[in-house]
């Protein structure tokens, strides 16, 4: 599950096109992407602005040493922490608690107002997002910023749906 699922898609597959975290735009001809998908990073050619927000966008003529070196940042966390509370707990008794972090992650990536940074940075280091879990500390005291927090935040949900759509 760690690591980035790749797959190409057809333009008309709104499906597979809102479950995008990362996008490739090909020329001037930019995916339908609505302001509620996570898309964590964009590789465009030269100048080309996104119509869509991202976290990270990519000159893909700066080659692939750069474009490597800027993705690890952005890989999905570990999830050995949440699999092996999965073994104890049950699939169906950590179900709960790993929706209710999603929900809070989620509306954190949304911007919503009354975030408890101190909840979820606990929440998030319960079930092993470690980074996740850091950022929200460091917001909680003063330390950090709100922005590496969402980052980190729309990583996680990344792996959390991955997780939550596995059949229990």
């Amino acid at each position: 599950m760690a690591g980035w699922a790749v797959q190409s898609v057809d333009r008309d597959d709104a499906d597979a096109i809102a479950g995008a975290s990362m996008v490739v735009v090909d020329g001037q001809d930019q995916p339908p992407l609505s302001p509620g998908n996570r898309i964590v990073a964009a590789i465009v050619e030269g100048s080309l602005v996104p119509s869509f927000p991202a976290d990270l966008v990519i000159d893909a003529k700066q080659g692939i040493g750069p474009i490597t070196e800027i993705f690890s940042q952005w890989l999905p966390p570990d999830i050995e922490r949440l699999e092996r509370m999965e073994a104890m707990l049950g699939r169906q008794g950590l179900w709960p608690v790993v929706q209710g972090l999603r929900a809070e992650l989620q509306r954190a990536v949304d911007g919503a107002d009354g975030v408890d940074a101190h909840k979820m940075a606990g929440l998030a280091g319960t079930l092993g997002f470690a980074a996740v879990s850091a950022s929200w500390q460091a917001v909680d005291q003063g330390t950090g910023d709100a922005a590496t927090a969402r980052r980190d935040s729309r990583t996680a949900l990344v792996v959390i749906d991955r997780w939550l759509s596995e059949a229990p």
